[in-house]
């Protein structure tokens, strides 16, 4: 007899666990939002969380950016040092030795990043086998993102057919890992027409069809990005989840730190700055 399995993992952010009573194995979960909202940071701050305090084996395939772009993000997050300072290698003495201790806590963990792919879904499921042999059962694969460069040569009802084969083999590939597959995906730009630019459940690009396939999609809404000067809640995200398969939907608010990319729990201070 196999040994019972935990039957969720945490993502680590207190509000959206309570929301979705943690990622199922098996679930099919997109990460949903425009441009430079924090969707892929939105993945990799769970997969942070998953493999460093949590640790379980994660695997991180990224279909657009680079394998040390991606390790440099988690390192900012780990140590708290900006991105951009540590892009353009301006730190003092005490920021290499913190980013040097982070650089060892992502290489004494289990978590797998491979970046710039151009694979097919069968290709994934032999990575993920292999890392899977590896390393013990996974616990969280992220595959950033759909829209990927594969298919940015086709359009209308080829891009649509394309995409749903894609989610299907992905919805697959959870349910053999018996591990939540967490997708950030691109919102179409139906988005940027409406006077209330917060996602809706149909604002994915190939609608319906995708949609389908998701056991659960959240979606990212920062009311500063569109109104940096006016906004009432700067530095606040609304995580909403627009779709549960077997749970509930409702808002999780987080902070977002955009010198770290990075996510956070709310504090009585982050609200007090509201």
């Amino acid at each position: 007899m196999e040994p019972a399995e935990v039957s969720a993992v945490c993502s680590g952010f207190h509000d959206l666990d309570r929301l979705t009573g943690g990622f199922q194995p098996g679930q099919l979960i997109f990460v949903a939002s425009r441009y430079s909202m924090g969707k892929t940071a939105l993945a990799l701050n769970i997969a942070e969380y998953m493999a460093i305090s949590e640790h379980l084996p994660v695997a991180v395939f990224c279909l657009t950016s680079c394998t040390s772009g991606l390790k440099m993000r988690l390192a900012s997050s780990i140590s708290g040092i900006c991105l951009r300072d540590i892009q353009a290698s301006h730190l003092s003495g005490e920021d290499w030795r913190d980013l040097n201790s982070a650089n060892a806590v992502l290489q004494g963990s289990k978590l797998h990043i491979e970046g710039n792919l151009r694979i097919s879904v069968k290709q994934l499921f032999d990575r993920a086998r292999w890392l899977a042999d590896q390393h013990g059962k996974l616990g969280l694969i992220v595959v950033d993102d759909l829209q990927c460069t594969h298919f940015s040569a086709r359009r209308g009802q080829a891009l649509a057919s394309e995409l749903r084969a894609l989610s299907q083999g992905l919805k697959a590939l959870a349910q053999e890992q018996r591990c939540p597959v967490v997708v950030p995906t691109q919102l179409g730009r139906a988005v940027e027409l409406r006077r209330n630019k917060r996602p809706r459940l149909g604002d994915l690009r190939a609608g319906g069809k995708q949609e389908q396939d998701a056991d659960m999609i959240i979606s990212i809404y920062r009311d500063d990005y569109y109104n940096a000067i006016a906004s009432p809640s700067p530095g606040i995200a609304e995580v909403s989840v627009v779709k549960h398969l077997n749970g509930n939907t409702g808002c999780a608010k987080l902070a977002f730190n955009k010198s770290l990319a990075k996510f956070e729990n709310l504090t009585v201070s982050h609200q007090d700055s509201v």
